[in-house]
């Protein structure tokens, strides 16, 4: 009897064993990155990440001080033919215009009637900034993400909800598994960032840094709410950029991730870290599956600082999450 328990206890721990083993095995060969070709660009991003997570690397980064910034628009969501903010502001002027006729003659509502896209990149502020002035910013936020969940892109005709880059948000759930602090910094609005990334993105409000309006405390009918007016007080963008994350977060991120001259400073910001740090551009070389356009300017900084360069058409198995 004892011989017969004692083989059977034997019996079991060998089946625990081998089951662990197994488990540890398939635990291993999880790809965090499933949406990425097997190219140097994913083997030095897991790499880095190991790295610095690991206590026993020599690269290892203590939690608080693990910080990734990525650019919105063109960076980890779709930026074309026009930035997902100004299609917002386009549909919000054409809802004012219904109301009230006498509107579409007059800027920005006029450019919005007619698709003015050179009246727009001309007066970029005051588009952005004019939308929904004295209304609750929790109000235009919600707008967005209505826009967002119900809107076709014209072009791709695909919704907007699905025209976040997967790979890009395959990398920001690693980095979140890996104690990173994520941070969006754009120089689209923050309330429009807020609204588009609410249901769709792993990044709580208070990791968003963007362009902001100045908002007018309300305390109408004993209910707190927060009414945008039209001047801006802080342009996220290019130096702005960096004043945003500094003012933000108040350090220098150890991974930052763009695709235009606008996120230079972002960029360079992380590379003067002195902590162990990864600097990524998006290069659009895929007509095919989405737009092919180049910021030269950028990727010679590339290669002049030894930045990792994201083919789109060559390290992304699928673009878009859908």
């Amino acid at each position: 009897m004892r011989r017969a328990a004692l083989k059977k206890s034997i019996l079991i721990l060998i089946i625990c064993i081998i089951t662990n083993c197994a488990i540890q095995k398939g635990h291993q060969k999880l790809d965090p990155l499933p949406s990425w070709n097997d190219r140097d660009t994913k083997s030095n991003i897991i790499t880095f990440v190991d790295n610095v997570s690991d206590p026993a690397s020599t690269d290892y980064i203590p939690p608080q001080d693990r910080i990734a910034t990525f650019d919105f628009d063109g960076t980890i969501y779709c930026e074309k033919p026009i930035y997902a903010n100004f299609e917002v502001c386009i549909s919000h002027y054409r809802e004012d215009v219904a109301q009230d006729s006498t509107l579409k003659d007059v800027q920005p509502y006029k450019a919005a009637m007619e698709n003015d896209y050179k009246y727009m990149n001309s007066h970029i502020i005051d588009f952005l900034t004019l939308d929904y002035v004295g209304k609750a910013e929790e109000d235009y936020v919600a707008s967005v993400s209505a826009f967002i969940d119900t809107t076709i892109h014209s072009e791709l005709q695909i919704p907007y909800k699905y025209l976040f880059y997967i790979p890009m948000v395959e990398l920001i759930e690693f980095l979140l598994q890996n104690d990173f602090q994520v941070f969006i910094s754009s120089g689209s609005m923050t309330g429009f960032l807020r609204g588009a990334c609410r249901e769709n993105l792993p990044v709580e409000p208070w990791h968003i840094v963007g362009s902001r309006v100045e908002l007018e405390y309300s305390n109408e009918d004993s209910t707190i709410t927060f009414l945008r007016k039209e001047n801006i007080v802080h342009n996220n963008n290019a130096e702005g950029k960096v004043l945003g994350i500094y003012t933000h977060i108040g350090k220098p991120p150890i991974i930052a991730v763009g695709n235009t001259c606008g996120d230079l400073e972002m960029l360079r910001y992380a590379q003067d870290n002195d902590l162990p740090h990864l600097v990524l551009v998006i290069n659009h070389d895929d007509s095919k599956r989405e737009y092919e356009y180049y910021d030269i300017k950028l990727l010679e900084f590339c290669k002049q600082n030894g930045w990792g360069i994201v083919s789109m058409s060559k390290d992304f198995m699928n673009i878009f999450i859908r």
